[in-house]
């Protein structure tokens, strides 16, 4: 939105107003310390005649000790809780280096239980046609099948050998030779 001539010479006014308001605060408060302070140079003589001037007087710095509650609840700390000293930090490694060669070695974590074969399943066939080849398990008593491949996963076990009487599962550094179903148990199975 352009501004017309009249608001912009008043939004200059404006600005130059505030300008000279902020010096003359700064200038009278300034001043107004300086009033106010006692000054510490006393004139002296010296050896020569000249006035020189008397070293300044600093404040006094306050002792450590004032300043002893903002080192024992630290500001910027998150637990605002005193920083434990280094006698007792070395104190605590050193107790907790000897809690643990003081203590009973922890024994070797036993390995796991071998993996059983997938159970309730019998091998009823093998087919191999070139470099198809497959096994087909049979689930007893809900007579269903399933027929898996070289490579393929039987209950987490991997298919590695297809031969005409048997297949070989492993799982891990584990093998299993699995052979074919025989004939008592189709005898048994059905009447």
């Amino acid at each position: 939105m352009p501004q017309t001539p009249g608001k912009r010479i008043a939004v200059r006014a404006l600005t130059w107003g505030l300008a000279a308001a902020m010096l003359l605060i700064s200038t009278w408060r300034w001043l107004s310390l300086a009033d106010g302070a006692e000054p510490s140079i006393e004139p002296m003589q010296s050896a020569s005649g000249t006035r020189a001037p008397a070293p300044l007087a600093l404040p006094v710095q306050a002792a450590f000790e004032d300043y002893r509650f903002a080192l024992e609840r630290p500001l910027l700390h998150p637990s605002r809780r005193p920083f434990p000293d280094r006698n007792a930090l070395v104190a605590l490694e050193a107790a907790a280096k000897a809690k643990q060669t003081a203590g009973i070695p922890p024994p070797p974590a036993a390995p796991p239980p071998p993996k059983a074969p997938p159970q309730g399943f019998l091998l009823r066939g093998t087919m191999i046609a070139g470099s198809r080849q497959s096994a087909i398990f049979e689930r007893p008593g809900k007579e269903s099948y399933v027929r898996i491949g070289e490579g393929e996963k039987l209950e987490g076990w991997t298919l590695v050998k297809i031969t005409r009487q048997d297949v070989v599962l492993s799982l891990g550094d584990q093998t299993v030779t699995w052979p074919l179903a025989k004939e008592s148990e189709n005898r048994q199975r059905r009447p």
